[in-house]
């Protein structure tokens, strides 16, 4: 019988890349985030793992980090202004209220 690593190098695209191509990923930075570069939490990543017990319902799951709370309430509430249609009414407050309305019913 085979072993698992024999089978795999045969498939392509599957073969183990050479020493030197190894060295240059490992040397690569992970890609930019979403985050605060320099975020001490997230590393500017945007996103946390919680440190849970494997079956935990929130285990493996990522979620924003500290750094983008600030970015991500601010387009939740023109999300919801917008699906909202109240950005229509925004001019209209007490003070621009009118009591009588428009017209009087005679």
């Amino acid at each position: 019988m085979k072993k698992v690593g024999e089978v795999l190098r045969q498939w392509p695209g599957t073969e183990e890349p050479a020493e030197g191509e190894k060295r240059d990923a490992q040397r690569e930075p992970p890609p930019a985030g979403p985050g605060k570069e320099g975020c001490p939490i997230c590393h500017g990543l945007g996103y946390v793992r919680r440190d849970l017990p494997v079956g935990h319902p929130d285990f493996g799951k990522l979620f924003p980090c500290r750094c983008r709370q600030a970015e991500l309430e601010a387009r939740r509430l023109q999300q919801l202004q917008e699906a909202s249609g109240l950005s229509l009414l925004a001019h209209m407050t007490f003070e621009t209220f009118h009591v009588e309305g428009r017209g009087h019913l005679l």
